[in-house]
């Protein structure tokens, strides 16, 4: 029976996937969901866990009660801390946070809730290398690929290409901007010490008529073909567009 369940969801801020899943929920099954919004600048979160021989004890802002039946954890971020006054121990201050809110979300459930997307799989999954060598080991056809931190091995890559894109190994954000996959070549590169210092992921260009996005879930396949409305535009990636220059088409 699912009445009376206690669902909590994981997400980001104005996340609108975890908005319209949490309302689904609690309209069609008329469940208690718990929305768990992950730290924004500024907003750092109270989290205590009490621990001794007798008890076990979690206390926090987030939720009253950690007797969830089910965890889903669509999307985590840590805090950056732009506060001047903590500047000469930002990075400390931010790995400890980070190791801390890793060990909640690790441990935020009983034993016997059911979890969608577990803080080891999702971390293991969201591995750019691993992606590539497990597409590799499916049979997926994969672009030439470098993933390097070394100036000559980069600069010689894109040497030998006719052409080649540049990608984090992360979404990569500014105040007020975000960076999308985008053509590379040599004269673009910044000096030695920068590459040496920001890995990134180098691959030969592959041409494309369209992308597709695919979720699999067990026997069930969603597919997505997107792709410009225009068809003089070229481009590298579908994500900078705008919904009104993109055209979906969804199939079962």
């Amino acid at each position: 029976m699912l009445k009376n369940k206690n669902i909590l969801i994981i997400n980001t801020y104005k996340d609108v996937h975890a908005i319209a899943v949490a309302t689904a929920i609690a309209i069609k099954y008329q469940l208690n969901v718990t929305r768990w919004i992950m730290p924004t600048p500024g907003n750092i979160q109270n989290h205590s866990l009490h621990i001794n021989n007798n008890i076990s004890k979690w206390e926090t802002n987030i939720a009253s009660s950690f007797e969830f039946d089910a965890v889903w954890l669509r999307r985590i971020a840590f805090p950056k801390l732009n506060d001047p006054r903590l500047l000469d121990e930002r990075s400390l201050m931010e790995k400890e946070l980070r190791i801390f809110l890793t060990s909640i979300y690790s441990n935020i459930a009983t034993p016997s809730s059911f979890w969608i997307n577990p803080i080891n799989s999702l971390l293991k999954e969201n591995d750019k290398i691993h992606q590539l060598q497990l597409a590799k080991k499916v049979g997926l056809a994969i672009p030439n690929t470098l993933f390097s931190n070394d100036p000559a091995a980069i600069k010689t890559f894109i040497g030998s290409k006719k052409s080649c894109i540049y990608k984090g190994f992360s979404q990569i954000i500014w105040t007020d901007s975000v960076f999308y996959a985008s053509r590379v070549t040599k004269n673009d590169l910044p000096d030695e010490l920068f590459l040496q210092n920001m890995p990134g992921i180098y691959q030969e260009e592959v041409l494309k008529k369209y992308e597709l996005r695919v979720m699999v879930l067990g026997n069930h396949t969603i597919a997505v073909k997107i792709t410009l409305k225009s068809k003089e535009t070229d481009y590298v990636e579908w994500g900078r567009f705008s919904d009104d220059e993109l055209l979906r088409i969804a199939s079962n």
